[in-house]
């Protein structure tokens, strides 16, 4: 679990990262009980029943509210924390030793940061994180009725720039504890008879796509119902630009001279920092996102293995909506259109449309990482009546292809001289943007949500 939520949030943090590199905003400053931010943020959300949400005003400090009580809680628990990773064990109150030195103790590690109900000692402030969240939203943890803010819930946070600053600060803990551990030597990454001869990369384009949300519920109860009867026969859509990008391929070529099974790894990580600096993988480690993952069967000989963006394992797709399964099943019902049960998605994941940053039209310079590991059996295998699909494996390990931990092998530090090995290959990508606003706005374009490859050909 622990794991599990340490990688989600690592995921999203450098994905924040990437856009703000590409947009040339620089490093994403990291929160401090001292810092001013001088750039409020409001979203003018407001609640289903009228009320406005809560939200951050410019100069925002600590002393911006003044339940000090509340502050000194998460401070002095996130201060334990990291006074436990420096000393490198700690005893739990049965007497249990834990080295915090050791590899697996990341999951510890994890559900101490994360607050969740897998903590030895539930009493070490399990809940230290929502309080923090309570402090920056200035709401009390007694209070019985709570106004809304950004701040209080998960699906509004991550809208605020501050949100991100706030959780990098705690997530060095875990940086500092991925460096605390031993780096990989030649010996654990190399594959003898393995080779990564080339993997060709297609074009990277991103463009902002309209897309359209139901928001059905806004409606009166009046439309809704007829009579007492229940009609849901209009659907309100709200239509807003959403960063997309076009459906890519990697085309591998591996040599190998024995057959064998493997796991393939693809990374994606920004060339440059701020300053347009190249760093090296050991500087730049903790900013690459494991995009794709996959079992292959090697065959002596030469490989060609051809991998669509599509189908990379940790992205997913838009979900379906209500209004869309309710009236697949009216359908249904009136005889018109079997319903098709089959309808599966997964619960858990990246959004496939957020994969790239937005590029630039010259082409944002980024790099892709490979590497080729021996398969070495799952953490947890699949009952055979359970598919991912159904659930998020959150706490089970059962997102797991294979024993290594996640962003394996980036999830150490790095010596250079002992981690590049032949079964590795790395290869300079550009992210590209196309602007698509001309084609919307002479009204002729009706494509909405997929990228339409022939519309310079007929236009």
């Amino acid at each position: 679990r622990g794991e599990h939520w340490a990688n989600a949030l690592k995921t999203m943090l450098t994905r924040y990262q990437w856009e703000r590199l590409s947009q040339e905003l620089g490093e994403t400053p990291e929160y401090s009980a001292e810092s001013v931010f001088e750039h409020g943020y409001n979203p003018q959300l407001i609640s289903y029943n009228g009320i406005q949400f809560g939200y951050r005003q410019n100069d925002f400090d600590y002393m911006h509210y003044t339940d000090f009580d509340q502050f000194n809680r998460f401070i002095y628990y996130y201060k334990r924390v990291t006074l436990l990773l420096e000393k490198g064990h700690f005893m739990t109150k049965n007497g249990t030793f834990i080295d915090l030195r050791r590899p697996e103790s990341i999951e510890v590690m994890a559900n101490f940061m994360e607050g969740n109900a897998d903590l030895f000692d539930s009493h070490f402030a399990i809940y230290w994180r929502i309080f923090s969240h309570m402090y920056f939203a200035g709401v009390d943890a007694n209070q019985l009725h709570v106004l809304p803010h950004i701040f209080v819930n998960h699906e509004t946070m991550f809208r605020d720039p501050f949100t991100y600053s706030y959780y990098k600060r705690f997530y060095q803990v875990i940086y500092k504890f991925n460096s605390l551990l031993p780096a990989y030597t030649r010996d654990e990454l190399l594959l003898p008879g393995v080779r990564v001869a080339n993997v060709q990369v297609s074009e990277l384009m991103t463009y902002f796509d309209f897309s359209h949300f139901d928001v059905s519920t806004l409606l009166n109860d009046e439309t809704l119902f007829i009579e007492d009867t229940y009609v849901f026969d209009k659907i309100f859509l709200a239509r807003q630009q959403r960063l997309n990008h076009k459906p890519f391929t990697l085309d591998y070529t591996i040599e190998a001279e024995q057959p064998q099974k493997v796991v393939v790894r693809a990374f994606l990580g920004p060339c440059y920092d701020q300053n347009r600096r190249a760093l090296s993988l050991a500087e730049y480690r903790e900013n690459f996102i494991e995009i794709d993952e996959f079992i292959y069967e090697l065959v002596a000989g030469e490989n060609t293995i051809k991998r669509d963006s599509r189908d990379f394992y940790w992205t997913i797709d838009d979900r379906r909506t209500y209004a869309e399964l309710y009236h697949a099943v009216i359908i249904a019902l009136g005889g018109e259109k079997p319903l098709e049960l089959n309808v599966t998605q997964q619960h858990w994941g990246f959004p496939d449309r957020l994969l790239l940053p937005q590029g630039w039209a010259k082409g944002y310079p980024m790099q892709l990482f490979f590497f080729v590991a021996p398969y070495t059996g799952p953490h947890v295998r699949y009952p055979s009546y359970e598919h991912s699909s159904f659930s998020g494996g959150v706490g089970s390990g059962k997102r797991y292809i294979d024993n290594k931990p996640f962003d394996y092998p980036f999830d150490r530090p790095i010596i250079e001289t002992e981690f590049l090995v032949p079964n590795m290959f790395m290869k300079n990508v550009k992210v590209y943007h196309e602007l698509l606003e001309e084609k919307y706005q002479d009204g002729k374009y009706e494509n909405y949500g997929t990228f339409d490859y022939t519309y310079k050909e007929n236009n």
